[in-house]
């Protein structure tokens, strides 16, 4: 065997460690893939659950008796409400406006997907029908960001107000509905 037949011979074993190495790559660059796609997920999930955990947090505060009173009366836009009760409410209120921020700029940064934000806006306009809530928005909205402030300024001015604020009313209506077996 000659020198040159010895050459070819070494190249033709280079290559074929080369292609080897380029399929090992593609399998070890797939499998990459699939791990971010996995992380990804993970952390979606991760923010959803803190959001929900929040939104849990806030809502059972508003369940302790005086804390919904106040809540009553402020979502009816009473007037005659206490000092303590207006402390509540605007407590009640900031918390829930700081979740709403947290969840505009974790939208902002690609943290939650288009579907996400868009029952998320739903929502909040849903809440931006009460004068109570309007008006809490109207006393703290200095302390946020200028970019969610932006935003909430728009829903507020695009949503009207809902007079529908006797929750007795709402639920007895919809029971109605319920046993009359109406379509949603």
């Amino acid at each position: 065997m000659a020198l040159t037949d010895l050459a070819s011979l070494g190249s033709f074993i280079s290559g074929l460690a080369v292609l080897a190495s380029l399929v090992l790559l593609y399998y070890q660059l797939r499998q990459l893939n699939q791990q971010v796609r996995q992380a990804d997920r993970n952390q979606q999930a991760a923010i959803r659950q803190g959001r929900a955990n929040q939104s849990v947090d806030i809502n059972t505060s508003g369940a302790d008796p005086s804390v919904s009173e106040a809540l009553v009366r402020g979502s009816r836009g009473e007037e005659n409400v206490s000092e303590t009760m207006l402390r509540q409410i605007h407590q009640y209120w900031r918390a829930s406006f700081f979740i709403w921020e947290d969840g505009f700029y974790q939208h902002l940064a690609g943290l939650s997907t288009q579907s996400t934000f868009d029952d998320f806006e739903v929502n909040t306009r849903t809440w931006l029908g009460n004068i109570g809530v309007r008006t809490q928005w109207r006393l703290q909205r200095k302390g946020f960001g200028r970019e969610f402030v932006a935003w909430m300024d728009k829903l507020v001015t695009e949503t009207p107000i809902d007079d529908l604020t006797d929750t007795v009313l709402l639920w007895r209506t919809a029971l109605a509905a319920e046993r009359s077996r109406a379509p949603y």
